[in-house]
């Protein structure tokens, strides 16, 4: 294999671990969409580049295209598992929880929001404190209490914001899924490692 062709396929490499490495992270960690662009741009670009520097060699198209096909899905699946391994497995097994490094009150803030934009009730209610669960004893009756009132912002700005070791606040505006825009108001607290949503303010106008 050439230079140009090694180049472009650890390239495309780079770009295949990348989003492997995002797409095990994410499932714990409210990540910024543009580090996924990136590595996808970098993988497509690689595999273009590659398939480019093969033509040129004059070989075989389709023997091209399942290099880059087998290296990829080796790529990502290995560095999927290792990702799935600590993230997941680690904290089930030996209460190892490496999510927490992570974990900030911005963090659990942003999740929080996100996850009633896209009606994930389930997860939107594990980020709410103990006090705030005994209020509202399950996901279910969260899902009905925030849908009722039509409190799930489709988008959001926050313009406010007090931390403090134990207690964060956030005060921001946005724009709920009935197209009314108001004021989003979220109190956070450190319990143990975790910051939990102990109190929210939804005021649509």
């Amino acid at each position: 294999m050439r230079a140009a062709s090694r180049e472009a396929l650890g390239l495309f490499l780079t770009g295949a671990g990348g989003l492997a490495f995002l797409t095990g992270l994410a499932q714990f960690v409210n990540l910024v969409p543009t580090l996924g662009w990136l590595f996808g741009v970098t993988l497509v670009v690689g595999a273009l580049l590659f398939v480019i520097a093969e033509l040129r060699q004059d070989r075989n198209l389709v023997r091209a295209f399942l290099e880059l096909i087998v290296s990829g899905s080796l790529i990502f699946g290995a560095v999927f598992g290792v990702m799935w391994y600590i993230m997941s497995y680690l904290p089930a097994h030996d209460g190892f929880n490496f999510s927490l490094m992570f974990e900030t009150p911005s963090n659990t803030r942003n999740s929080f929001v996100s996850y009633l934009k896209t009606e994930n009730f389930d997860k939107a209610y594990q980020l709410l404190s103990p006090d705030a669960q005994n209020q509202i004893p399950d996901a279910e009756t969260f899902q009905r209490f925030v849908k009722g009132n039509n409190w799930q912002p489709m988008t959001w700005k926050w313009t406010t914001e007090k931390v403090d070791a134990e207690h964060a606040h956030y005060v921001g505006e946005g724009t709920y899924i009935d197209k009314r825009t108001g004021i989003i108001e979220l109190w956070l607290d450190k319990i143990g490692n975790r910051w939990k949503i102990s109190a929210m303010n939804f005021q649509p106008h």
